[in-house]
């Protein structure tokens, strides 16, 4: 998916997403630096390894064998590494952290989320869901703080490269 728009004499180009060895290999490709205007910042959203731990630990108090995502993506490119693999590629780099949190009173919706991630979860929770749910209810009888780990690099081709 690609998006394209001038406003003001800024042209924003909103490309599908790469993560972590794809990133890499599409700089080293040279395709950002190619439609990467002169002064044009390239930014990337990513985040980092405590973005929604809460969600992890969560489970794991349930069942130890249930792990949410097969790979986690902050190790591919997150906001602790993601920098590294940048760097070389454009004049300046900086990062900025969204300070963000969800505060979670309502089972249904966090139960359906655990469900929809990527790991093997639906092979232990699906044959004990209402054990788990009645789990997640007793949790919630506080608001439920999760902490939203997320942020941007904003990275500045140089004037000069071509």
């Amino acid at each position: 998916m690609k998006y394209s728009k001038t406003i003001a004499g800024i042209t924003i180009e909103i490309c599908e997403k790469a993560i972590g060895e794809d990133l890499v290999l599409t700089l080293s490709g040279g395709e950002i630096q190619r439609v990467l205007k002169p002064g044009g910042i390239f930014i990337c959203a990513t985040y980092g390894s405590h973005h929604m731990q809460e969600i992890s630990k969560l489970v794991k108090e349930f069942d130890k064998r249930i792990v949410l995502a097969a790979d986690n993506l902050y190790d591919k490119f997150g906001l602790e590494g993601g920098g590294e693999l940048l760097d070389g590629y454009f004049e300046r780099i900086s990062m900025r952290r969204y300070d963000d949190y969800l505060l979670v009173d309502k089972a249904d919706p966090l139960v359906e989320y655990i469900l929809s991630c990527h790991g093997n979860q639906n092979q232990y929770l699906l044959d004990r869901y209402s054990d788990f749910k009645t789990f997640i209810q007793k949790k919630l009888r506080r608001p439920f703080v999760i902490t939203k780990d997320a942020g941007m690099f904003l990275c500045m081709k140089d004037l000069n490269m071509v």
